[in-house]
């Protein structure tokens, strides 16, 4: 009877404790969950400011174009115009 009552409680006193280990266990598993999240959000967070900058230097891109062809066609038409002139 006596080898019985102390099994039964060293089986107690193990499932103790290997219920706060579950419990730490699942402590660490939250916290590894919630800095996963973060570094996702975080990674998400930089794309979005990638993306903007991606569409400022599109933006740059175009409007540089832009003046460029603006300046070449005033040119040409100066050109073309004083060529005029000057064999007329």
């Amino acid at each position: 009877m006596l080898i019985t009552s102390s099994s039964s409680s060293s089986s107690s006193s193990s499932f103790s404790s290997s219920s706060s280990s579950s419990e730490e266990e699942e402590e660490e598993e939250e916290e590894e969950e919630e800095e996963e999240e973060e570094e996702e959000e975080e990674e998400e967070e930089e794309e979005e400011e990638e993306k903007k900058k991606k569409k400022k230097r599109r933006r740059r891109r175009r409007r540089r174009r832009r003046r460029r062809r603006r300046r070449r066609r005033r040119r040409r038409r100066c050109f073309e115009y004083l060529t005029a002139k000057i064999l007329l």
